[in-house]
């Protein structure tokens, strides 16, 4: 009983192929999908630390500060007294001092991923109110009350926190 010398793939050969690349996509979409995940809560890490230091900043300086939420990231501001221009001869101690919101240097933080949702208590209006959304850090180590929603590939990740900067996670969908 000789066989024909045949050439190709038996059927079982094929089935193994597609069995290992089945597997190798698998893993692949599953490293995938955690990259988003660890990149959502990096995100996370990185805007509960610049609200937790933006806010002891303001409690050690005795100063006023905001982080404003802007297209491609946040920054932070501060509440400073305006510049006036020295001119001659005039009296620049007249009048009450003015104060404005201004941008600390350096201190512009990009989003990873853009948030869907920005909730805060800030007034629309006042003399402490800046025009993004955002949320102000006060010198008595308070902090407007707010929410920030992100999502990656399905998955969203919701912040919360307090007026004492106290964070907390109500959902994690997935």
């Amino acid at each position: 009983m000789n066989r024909p010398n045949e050439k190709g793939f038996t059927l079982i050969e094929l089935m193994v192929v597609l069995v290992v690349l089945a597997v190798i996509l698998k893993f692949a979409t599953m490293s995938l999908n955690n990259n988003d995940q660890r990149r959502l809560a990096s995100q996370l890490s990185v805007f509960k630390s610049l609200m937790q230091e933006t806010c002891q900043t303001a409690l050690f300086q005795n100063r006023l500060y905001g982080i404003a939420a802007e297209e491609g990231g946040m920054r932070v501001l501060t509440f400073a007294p305006m510049s006036r221009p020295k001119t001659e001869g005039s009296d620049n101690r007249a009048g009450p001092t003015r104060f404005e919101w201004r941008p600390v240097e350096n201190s512009f933080v990009a989003w990873l991923f853009k948030p869907d949702n920005i909730q805060s208590t800030q007034p629309l209006d006042g003399p402490f109110t800046f025009e993004q959304p955002g949320w102000r850090c006060w010198p008595q180590g308070l902090v407007d009350q707010g929410a920030v929603t992100f999502r990656a590939q399905g998955r969203t990740q919701v912040l919360e926190w307090d007026v004492q900067g106290n964070f907390f996670e109500p959902n994690a969908s997935s």
